[in-house]
């Protein structure tokens, strides 16, 4: 029954020890910066590393145990409720057992669940729209800096029905998420068979009669615009996190590689439909068809964080870009690859479609599951 829903602060929560203390992310003496960064090790989540309410540990950046071990905070582990709080609000996911221990940056705050609450339940309640539309509002979203933190986090509300109730809007949220996952791992491993083609034909079998040239050979290097004052509508906004929003007009109709400008540099995406880039991210036009997937796996071949030219902030320049020095293949060469993972990226596109229906219906669904508006 709808009368048994009772509505908690998160401290009230603490208090009544459903919760343990939330926390945000690391503020350690020693605060990893990209030169402390490894190759594997113990992962290190900024706020764009949430993406479509799961933790992207493929494109995240990692610090070594040592470096980890004098870290004062922000330590997050499997099962905790992500939510950030900073900049790029509201983003959520479960942290998975891929990892024992993440840490986390000061924009992500984890919440972690001791009883009576369903984990999966929270992150979905997190995910509603009136939650959202609430946490926005609090955090400023109009602002250039928006942000809530833990002492306001506090004082949110927070909706808990009955368990065996939280349980069950977890299960029917998670069918959809569920096949989304497994949509988004065919893909990955999509990608993988692309890549070890590429690999093949330009790396190991490359031509010693292919000319050497320049990135800026193959394409133009574009900057990407503000999208704020764009009303709402149905072309994708990319970050270097992945879409943040959808508005009433693209930026640019063809293929292209985005590729970021400022922040987790190693972020490239292959876009292949209208879209809008945001201004810390470049786009490229191809010169010549059928190169956009071989340009992609080369830039994804780079380690663009490793020619960082800003300080604080890992920047990339346009300079950097085009001087960037390949072997450029023969036309029926670069053919032959498109033809061979086409197919590949056909497939892709597919699942991505079914994902973007699957999202739709689960946030439909989800504001009258909240509101108790659908009978268990």
């Amino acid at each position: 029954m709808k009368s048994e829903w009772r509505t908690f602060t998160v401290q009230e929560l603490i208090d009544l020890a459903m919760l343990e203390e939330p926390l945000d992310g690391n503020h350690g003496a020693i605060h990893p910066k990209t030169s402390d960064y490894v190759p594997a090790g113990v992962p290190f989540i900024m706020a764009n590393n949430l993406v479509n309410g799961r933790v992207d540990f493929n494109n995240c950046a990692f610090i070594s145990e040592q470096q980890a071990l004098t870290l004062r905070k922000g330590f997050s582990r499997p099962g905790d409720v992500l939510l950030t709080h900073k900049a790029t609000i509201g983003r959520t996911a479960i942290v998975t057992e891929e990892y024992d221990t993440i840490i986390l940056t000061p924009q992500v705050t984890y919440y972690r669940v001791k009883k009576e609450i369903n984990n999966r339940y929270l992150k979905y309640y997190f995910d509603s729209r009136p939650f959202q539309e609430l946490f926005a509002n609090w955090a400023g979203s109009g602002s250039t800096r928006a942000y809530l933190g833990i002492t306001a986090q506090r004082k949110l509300p927070i909706v808990v029905p009955p368990f065996n109730i939280q349980c069950r809007i977890a299960d029917i949220c998670g069918i959809f998420d569920d096949k989304i996952e497994l949509n988004q791992k065919i893909n990955e491993n999509l990608e993988r068979q692309a890549k070890a083609i590429y690999t093949s034909m330009f790396i190991a079998d490359a031509k010693t009669n292919w000319k050497l040239g320049h990135f800026s050979d193959l394409v133009t290097v574009r900057y990407g615009k503000d999208h704020k004052k764009l009303a709402n509508g149905n072309y994708p906004v990319f970050g270097s996190g992945g879409v943040m929003r959808y508005v009433e007009r693209p930026l640019y109709d063809q293929e292209s590689v985005l590729i970021p400008r400022k922040g987790t540099l190693n972020n490239v995406m292959y876009v292949n439909e209208p879209f809008w880039s945001v201004d810390t991210m470049f786009y490229t036009e191809m010169r010549f068809p059928y190169i956009a997937k071989f340009v992609y796996h080369f830039v994804k071949s780079k380690d663009l964080a490793s020619m960082n030219a800003g300080s604080a902030v890992p920047s990339m320049t346009t300079d950097i870009l085009n001087a960037m020095e390949l072997s450029i293949p023969d036309t029926n060469t670069l053919a032959k690859f498109e033809s061979l993972v086409a197919p590949m990226y056909l497939m892709t596109e597919e699942h991505n479609k079914q994902s973007k229906k699957l999202s739709t219906i689960r946030d439909t669904l989800l504001p009258k599951l909240m509101a108790g508006e659908i009978d268990f």
